[in-house]
This record gives C-alpha cells, sequence and structure tokens, in this order.
C-alpha cells in the first residue's frame, strides 16, 4: 500500500488501485510490479522515501568525485601547470583555450537518477557504482576553446571560391544558416559545396591539435573514452569534423584490440557463435563496445539537436572506474549554453530550474494557451538554432548576417514583453540575475 499522502492525489490514488488488481489478476510480472510501486512511492513520499534518500546520498558522494580526474587534466594541459580552484572548478589556461573541471551539483545528479527511476527505465541503485553507471557522469570537464581569427578564416574562403563568384556566394553564404532544406536546394550546387569545404576546413583548423592529443591519449590508453557525441542542429557547424571522428576511431580501435587481450585488468567478452570479442569490461563494471559509439549530428538526420545545441562530448573513464563528461566548445557557445538550456529544463521539468525565480518564463513555456508546443517546436526551436549557428560563424571568423530575431508573428497569444522575456537576450538577463543573486 502506499502511505497516507495518497490520499490526498486521487489520481496515484487511481493508479496504485489499478496497478495492485492487474498484478493480482496476473497481468503484471513481479519485477515489474517492485519497480512501479517503488515509483509511485519516490513520487507520493517525496524526500521522506527511504530510496529518496539513499539516491541523495550518492549524488552527493559523486558530486565530489571530481578532483580525482587531476591526471587527465594535466594530461590535456601539460605537467608542470598549476591547477587553481575557484568556488570548487578546476581552472587552467591551456594552449587552446580554458579548461575547466566542475561537478555537477548533487541535485543535478539526483534529478537524473530519479527520472530514469519515475520513468521506468532503471532500479533504484543499490550502491555507488550502480550509480554512476546509472547517471554516466556526475562531474564534467569543459575545454572552452578559441576560435578562428578572420584573416585566416578569409584565406580560407579566398582559396576555396573564385574571385569571379565571390560576391554572389557571399550574399548566399551569410544567410545559409537559416534556409530551409526546400530554400538549400534551389541555391547554385556549386555554393554549397563551398561552403561544404569552408566550413570542413575551418573546423581543422580550429580542432586539428586538440584532436591528435585526445587521440595521443587514446592510443596510450591515458584517456579511456567509452562514448562520443558530436551535436549541433539544423544547417549547425559541429566541433569535429569527419576526419577527426575517422581518427578518433582509428586510435580507439587499436586501444580496444590491446584491451581485448588484456585478461588481467578486463572481462573479455565475446559473441556466443562467432567468438568474436564484442566488448570489454573493467573491475568496476564499465563496459567498452567494440566499435565506439559516436553520435553524430551532421550526418544523422536524426540526432539533430532541435535547440541547435552545439558542443562535442565524450565520457571518460578514471582510474578510479567513475566516469566524467569532457565537453569541447567555444567560450562563446559555453555562454549561450548556459542560459540557452532554461527553456528545455523547464519543459523537461527538472529540478535545477524548480524556484521560484523561474516562475515568469515558467508560466509562458508551460501554458498551451500562451505558447503551444507547436509554436515551440515550428518557431521557437528553430530561433534558437539560428542563434547557435550565427555564434558558431563567428567564432569560426566566417562571414555572417545580422543576429537572428524572435518574431513575434509567430506567437499569437504572447505579448511583446513576454517575446523579450524569452529571447536570447531575455535568457540571459534572467541567467546573469540569477547568478548574481546566488553570489549575495
Amino acid at each position: 500500500m502506499l502511505n497516507k499522502l495518497d490520499e490526498s492525489n486521487p489520481l496515484l490514488k487511481e493508479l496504485n488501485d489499478a496497478i495492485e488488481k492487474k498484478y493480482q489478476n496476473g497481468g503484471l510480472k513481479a519485477g515489474d510490479y517492485d519497480r512501479i510501486k517503488k515509483a509511485l512511492s519516490i513520487i507520493s513520499e517525496g524526500n521522506s522515501n527511504s530510496d529518496v534518500i539513499r539516491m541523495r546520498e550518492f549524488s552527493e558522494t559523486l558530486a565530489k568525485s571530481y578532483p580525482e580526474f587531476e591526471d587527465t587534466v594535466h594530461f590535456f594541459t601539460g605537467e608542470n601547470v598549476t591547477i587553481k580552484f575557484k568556488n570548487g572548478t578546476y581552472i587552467v589556461e591551456g594552449k587552446y583555450g580554458k579548461f575547466t573541471g566542475r561537478s555537477k551539483k548533487a541535485d543535478s545528479v539526483f534529478s537524473k537518477i530519479r527520472k530514469k527511476v519515475i520513468a521506468l527505465k532503471k532500479d533504484v541503485p543499490e550502491n555507488l557504482a550502480q550509480a554512476d553507471i546509472m547517471i554516466g557522469d556526475a562531474g564534467g570537464f569543459r575545454y572552452t576553446i578559441n576560435g578562428v581569427n578572420k584573416n585566416t578564416a578569409e584565406s580560407i574562403i579566398s582559396g576555396i571560391v573564385p574571385a569571379s563568384e565571390r560576391k554572389e556566394f557571399d550574399e548566399f553564404f551569410t544567410q545559409s544558416y537559416k534556409l530551409s532544406p526546400a530554400e538549400k536546394a534551389k541555391v547554385n550546387p556549386k555554393f554549397l559545396e563551398y561552403e561544404k569545404q569552408i566550413i570542413e576546413h575551418s573546423i581543422n583548423v580550429q580542432s586539428d591539435k586538440f584532436v591528435a592529443k585526445l587521440c595521443e591519449g587514446i592510443d596510450t590508453g591515458k584517456i579511456r573514452i567509452q562514448e562520443l557525441h558530436n551535436y549541433c542542429g539544423a544547417n549547425g557547424i559541429p566541433y569535429f569534423s569527419e576526419e577527426h571522428l575517422q581518427k578518433i576511431t582509428v586510435s580507439y580501435q587499436k586501444w580496444f584490440d590491446r584491451a581485448s587481450k588484456d585478461t588481467a585488468n578486463y572481462t573479455i567478452i565475446r559473441d556466443k557463435d562467432s567468438g568474436l570479442v564484442t566488448s570489454v569490461k573493467d573491475k568496476y563494471g564499465n563496459k567498452f563496445e567494440r566499435a565506439l559509439p559516436i553520435e553524430n549530428s551532421s550526418t544523422n538526420i536524426e540526432k539533430i539537436k532541435e535547440s541547435g545545441y552545439t558542443s562535442s562530448q565524450f565520457n571518460i573513464i578514471g582510474e578510479n572506474g567513475l566516469r566524467i563528461e569532457f565537453q569541447y566548445r567555444s567560450s562563446r557557445i559555453n555562454d549561450f549554453a548556459e542560459y540557452e538550456h532554461i527553456p528545455y529544463d523547464i519543459r523537461e521539468n527538472k529540478d535545477t530550474v524548480s524556484g521560484s525565480e523561474y516562475n515568469a518564463i515558467r508560466n509562458i513555456l508551460k501554458d498551451e494557451t500562451k505558447m503551444s508546443n507547436k509554436e515551440y517546436t515550428e518557431f521557437y526551436n528553430p530561433y534558437l538554432t539560428q542563434v547557435y549557428n550565427y555564434n558558431r560563424r563567428i567564432e569560426l571568423g566566417l562571414p555572417v548576417g545580422e543576429k537572428p530575431v524572435l518574431n513575434k508573428n509567430n506567437f499569437q497569444n504572447l505579448t511583446q514583453e513576454e517575446i523579450n522575456m524569452i529571447s536570447v537576450d531575455g535568457l540571459e538577463r534572467l541567467h546573469t540575475e540569477i547568478k548574481n543573486n546566488k553570489k549575495k
């Protein structure tokens, strides 16, 4: 039975009674029944629930685990670099930009674990190792890299686009990141090819050295990478090119071939029929697949980020068996991503945006009478995507038109004041205000 708190929630009580009846009639397996009952108890009892208390304890511990990755910091920045701490965060000036290591807040870690349990995707973790595997990463490294200067970008463009076509190409190129697939289909095919070459070359200029260092780390086993995400939105520019991903894949394969023979440190998993090694597991239970899982938004339309979120990210496994997320992006994109996440987190009901300071914007984004799901999907997300693409081109030194503007005509029931609130400038103001208030 659910506790007395459920009596004030008729919907939960009705759901509980239906589950009991289905279980008694043999319509639910015991394991599924237990998982559903635990999820209902977590929802109904809140912070007093014993499973919630335990998950919070795991979250607090995992949120403090990131200082154990100092060797990884030094690998990318040099052994002689001094790691400075400020407000619980590593801060290191590296060769290619600022390197930071920070813990994800305990509330953020707990929110992810709780969400998976409530969604019946995972059982309540019994120990810290299970919680760590479940969350995927409780801390993060971030390399906020430098951009490409305009002179270098101009050299790239002029080396690809004939002078006789430059004026017409520039008119297309400064607006191309805003074009729909149908609009791009009408563009001179030569211009599309020029654009592809320019972007690929620009990505390589920005990220070649870092990728070379990453591959060195994978080759030598100093960096144990588990999966990689090369995120961007429609018409977006990822941080790793196809050439980069191929180099990373080759390095990973060399490491995996060695690990598949290292029976002292790994459990070798083989296909039952062919005997082929399909994966390996370390002593902490971390699994490494034969082929590195890569999610690449630029070549797989199903992996495109609806809001345009742009970042290259991968999970690293430390010597202590804990995971940490490594984000690789520019300071410009990083700053935008910090407040662009607010609408997404609100619509996902994340604990990180549950405070009263978010009430005004929450009322806009969660109220169907103000902004419909269709308006959010067809107009608001594409607007955020365009801002990501605009910022990405600026950091690569590439020509770009005017900053995208949120068009009030696309939102039937919003006032201009509300439009201003959910615009990127409004999101930035809100983020800054909340950040400053926390410092007081």
